[in-house]
């Protein structure tokens, strides 16, 4: 969604870069929304401009309807009443939606810039990357499904390149890959010394 490299970003002052995703939220949101098919609600196409504004704001968050729910100190039904239609979101609410996203902008837009970049790499590739990393063999199983908390099963499935975990999973794995202390404790817990 967001065209902001994180050299952009790590270069501006907060408000301009608060600033530049509202406005590529409200030019999304003027161009009816490109969300995804699956993650749209049914009745997406009958909301009205400030209930698809609410959605919208959520989506470009990357966040779950509870946790933006909470974040807007409502009730999840609520929200959900506003998102399928059900009720019209007063301006105070879309008021506290878009400050949030203002004031998480930075992170938000890092985060669309990181999931760029995964999604740049085949899940083969990425989980090589870790490995080399970690200094494990891309063919321990074992220890790899140790490291990143998943079965021998997940492992192969992603060295077939068949499933791949949500990008919020995949920044998870890459700060694991990147901590070697927690590849010596795992060995430590594992030869019994703990």
């Amino acid at each position: 969604m967001f065209n902001f490299s994180l050299a952009f970003l790590v270069r501006q002052p907060l408000d301009t870069v608060a600033n530049a995703i509202i406005v590529e939220v409200k030019a999304d949101f003027d161009k009816k929304a490109d969300i995804p098919e699956k993650s749209k609600p049914r009745c997406f196409d009958r909301l009205s401009d400030k209930q698809r504004h609410i959605v919208m704001i959520r989506k470009s968050l990357d966040m779950t309807q509870d946790s933006f729910a909470n974040a807007l100190n409502i009730k999840a039904p609520r929200l959900l009443s506003y998102e399928y239609g059900r009720a019209e979101p007063p301006d105070h609410i879309i008021q506290a939606a878009e400050a949030f996203a203002r004031k998480n902008a930075r992170l938000v837009a890092e985060v669309a810039a990181l999931d760029g970049f995964f999604s740049s790499f085949a899940m083969p590739d990425l989980l090589e990357r870790w490995c080399l990393n970690l200094g494990v063999s891309y063919d321990d199983d074992y220890t790899l499904s140790k490291i990143f908390d998943v079965s021998k099963m997940t492992l192969g499935r992603w060295k077939k390149n068949t499933v791949r975990p949500t990008n919020r999973d995949l920044q998870k794995m890459e700060s694991i890959s990147l901590d070697k202390n927690r590849l010596a404790k795992l060995i430590e817990k594992e030869s019994g010394n703990v």
